[in-house]
């Protein structure tokens, strides 16, 4: 079952589980399987000339037409599984598909015209239309559900149902790694009653879909549809081979996509229903798509994606929530913008924070921490919880821009303000001119310690700005006030970040924000090698803090808009 669209919308994705730490467990395995399920189209540029009525006699049309259909990842490195009929279109090696499309295609373009001009075409016209068609090369489009997409390519193909005694099977692979899977399970051990549940991206239910309409909006076309029901057969086709019969309700969008027993193995794979009547739907049986993936020489695999998330949606499940707050943040790592995941997080850190008192307060300010490194987040973490107060961590990477918009979304809505935002993460790339620096070393330099603190200032000074007070301080060194010789790249982005600072103080300032920046010589912590291995000489951490510290409770009718933090001793 696959639907032919005239323009493809553009795809974008929207999160649908409720913000309840109740979660069901039905919703939990549910959750769990999801991410592994793809949404598939295969698109390609069509041009044509149509008669059209009026003076000009002839229109150019000028489009993509495209399929869309289900399919499910099997291997972390990309391998999945969908329905031969799914991805025809695209199997540019077999003629006859290739012929098929070109028929397809005329038909849409004659079709089109008997619409615009409300008469059948005939044949001369049919004709015309056909000689001036031109089809370009299909493409296959992998799209997960936090909205990442990839070329898709096919390395197995078996014919789909009524074609050369296809099995309608294809293993596609896309380019990537550490993606989620699916569990294979044994269809020979199916029977009748066994509840299945249906996962994919039925056009019924989607935006491109013809039943529903304009009701369902394009931000919805990558939230998986869930239906339930029960094997109400077993049979044979018209080839011999065997097929499972099911009530659960599938349609257009849903073929390739999987069908699951009660353990979450996939068991089936949707294939079509019948028209005439609803309830009798078929899947092509699991082990028959077995015999491909050994062709395929790809057997299945899970990966570190499924193993954080099951451990993640174990300690949701037991209500460990400090536990899954950490491992949904690792989840987060592997698969960006996850959308269950995210919408998790704030659920897990919201009833974390019911397991205590409430917020303790440091200085004044509730302290949320955020770096790549999940287990040295945890260790200040603990620091903090042992003084008798408490902290939130978010491992995730400045890098990411959307990890940083998830963030400021999660602040938002868990607390409605940011107060103090401290932008102290950097690193350095001393120990080569610039002449012998390599560009992405450069690149590096320059998105860590300049283009991330642009984008959580992006990301929050509207909240700031939504209150009309806050402090911004960015952590920047006395390289960007002086030459630093053989540290070129990291000089430059100091000193980008002090421009960047004096800046935004001028653009902030009318809305009570202050913006400042401390810029410390040598400090005695992991960062850089030092001149001598005697440390007892160089600026302490806390010594930063202090200066943090007085510069968010200066009072309001003043800021101090740079510190320049010396070492009393030099080395």
């Amino acid at each position: 079952m696959k639907t032919l669209l005239w323009f493809l919308a553009v795809l974008t994705t929207a999160c649908a589980l409720a913000q309840d730490a109740q979660i069901t467990p039905e919703e939990i395995r549910t959750i769990e399987l999801s991410p592994a399920v793809v949404f598939i189209s295969v698109e390609y540029k069509v041009t044509g000339i149509i008669p059209q009525p009026g003076p000009a006699k002839l229109k150019l049309i000028q489009g993509t037409l495209g399929a869309t259909g289900s399919g499910f990842l099997y291997r972390p490195d990309g391998y999945l599984i969908t329905n031969a009929h799914v991805v025809s279109d695209a199997n540019t090696k077999d003629p006859q598909a290739q012929q098929m499309l070109k028929l397809n295609t005329w038909r849409t373009l004659v079709e089109t015209a008997e619409q615009l001009n409300q008469r059948p075409m005939t044949d001369v016209e049919k004709e015309y239309i056909l000689m001036k068609m031109r089809v370009g090369t299909p493409v296959i489009k992998v799209t997960l559900n936090n909205k990442s997409h990839y070329v898709g390519e096919i390395k197995i193909y078996s014919d789909p149902t009524g074609v050369n005694v296809g099995k309608d099977i294809a293993i596609v692979k896309i380019d990537a790694t550490n993606l989620p899977t699916v569990t294979l399970g044994n269809s020979d051990d199916v029977h009748v009653e066994q509840p299945v549940t249906v996962i994919g991206y039925p056009g019924a239910a989607s935006a491109m879909g013809k039943t529903l309409g304009d009701e369902i909006s394009e931000e919805s076309m990558l939230v998986p549809t869930v239906t339930n029901g029960h094997i109400s057969a077993v049979k044979m086709d018209y080839k011999g081979s065997p097929v499972l019969q099911s009530d659960a309700a599938i349609t257009h969008g849903n073929s390739g996509g999987p069908a699951f027993d009660p353990d979450g193995k996939v068991i089936g794979i949707a294939t079509f229903g019948a028209q005439e009547a609803a309830g009798f739907n078929f899947f092509v049986p699991i082990n028959t798509a077995m015999e491909f993936v050994r062709q395929a020489g790809a057997p299945p695999e899970s990966g570190s994606f499924d193993s954080t998330w099951h451990a993640a949606l174990d300690a949701m499940a037991s209500h460990q929530w400090s536990k899954a707050h950490a491992l949904i943040g690792n989840v987060l790592e592997i698969m960006p913008g996850e959308p269950d995941a995210a919408r998790l997080q704030i659920v897990a850190a919201r009833e974390e924070q019911k397991e205590v008192l409430p917020w303790p307060w440091i200085g004044g300010a509730a302290v949320l921490l955020i770096a790549r490194d999940a287990e040295r987040l945890a260790e200040v973490r603990r620091q903090i919880e042992a003084a008798g107060r408490r902290a939130e961590s978010f491992p995730l990477d400045l890098l990411h821009e959307d990890a940083i918009a998830a963030l400021a979304s999660t602040i938002r809505e868990r607390h409605g303000r940011c107060d103090i935002l401290v932008n102290n993460a950097g690193i350095g790339a001393m120990g080569a001119p610039l002449h012998e620096t390599p560009p992405e070393t450069w690149d590096a330099v320059m998105a860590t310690n300049l283009r991330a603190p642009y984008l959580m200032i992006r990301a929050l000074a509207p909240l700031m700005i939504a209150a009309r007070s806050g402090h911004i301080i960015n952590i920047s060194s006395l390289a960007g006030n002086n030459p630093l010789r053989n540290g070129a790249a990291y000089a430059a982005s100091k000193w980008g970040l002090n421009g960047l600072t004096y800046s935004v103080a001028e653009e902030l300032r009318d809305y009570g924000i202050r913006v400042a920046v401390v810029a410390p010589g040598s400090v005695n912590t992991t960062f850089g090698s030092g001149k001598t291995t005697d440390a007892s000489w160089k600026i302490q951490p806390e010594d930063v803090a202090n200066v943090v510290a007085m510069l968010v409770t200066q009072s309001p009718q003043s800021f101090v808009s740079e510190v320049l933090l010396r070492p009393t001793r030099k080395p």
